[in-house]
Formats: structure tokens, C-alpha cells, sequence
């Protein structure tokens, strides 16, 4: 597999900010290779062996609309893989202003169950 064909076929169109990729070279070994999208790809035109065994490739791609891409080895089998934060859920979304939530606070069922003790 092409390095450098994999990554552009996975990102299509999506704005890159940044990428970062490690390179295995040998077992004790690792080449990081990091910049904008046009200065990676400069470096990353060679074949490797994507089937099973251990991981050739790792990496991060940062995208501009604040998802990402990491690189993932599953079974033996290595890909990129397009990541979002998921969204709040919409109790926390529209909880009111004024309930702040101490650092040991816990939301059990909607309901914020205090650890600590309250002052009287």
C-alpha cells in the first residue's frame, strides 16, 4: 500500500491543519514525520505493508472543522480512522446557569448526587 495514495484517498476534501505520522522503520526504530498536508506528502510516497502483523504507520490528522483522524490498527489490519467529539447530551446542553458542579459532583440519572458535605 502507498502511503501517500491511503492518506489522500481517506481525507478526500476536508480542510487538513496539521498532520503527524510515525513511521516505523524497524522494530527499535521510529521516523516522525510532522507539517502542513504538502510537506508531509512529500515524504510519505512509499509502499508498506498494511495486512497483518505490527503497526508500519501511526499518526494524527487534525482537520479544520475540529474533527480529526488518527490511524488505528485493528486485528492485525491498520486504517485511518475520521473522529468527532460527540455532542453533549441536552441535559447538560440546557442545564440551568446558576447549577455549578463541584469537582466531585456525579449526575446519576439527571439528578446531581453531591460527594461533598454542604456548609450550613
Amino acid at each position: 500500500m502507498n502511503a501517500k495514495k491511503e492518506l489522500l484517498d481517506h481525507i478526500k476534501d476536508r480542510e487538513v491543519k496539521y498532520v503527524r505520522v510515525i513511521r516505523e522503520i524497524s522494530y527499535d526504530d521510529k521516523m516522525t514525520i510532522e507539517g502542513s498536508l504538502d510537506a508531509v506528502l512529500l515524504l510519505l510516497d512509499f509502499d508498506y505493508d498494511s495486512g497483518y502483523g505490527g503497526q508500519g504507520l501511526e499518526g494524527t490528522v487534525w482537520y479544520s472543522d475540529g474533527t480529526w483522524s488518527d490511524r488505528g490498527e485493528y486485528d492485525g489490519s491498520e486504517r485511518w480512522e475520521h473522529r468527532e467529539c460527540p455532542s453533549l447530551p441536552n441535559r447538560l446542553v440546557y442545564a440551568p446557569a446558576y447549577q455549578e458542579l463541584n469537582s466531585d459532583d456525579v449526575i446519576v440519572g439527571g439528578v446531581i448526587r453531591s460527594q461533598t458535605p454542604t456548609r450550613q
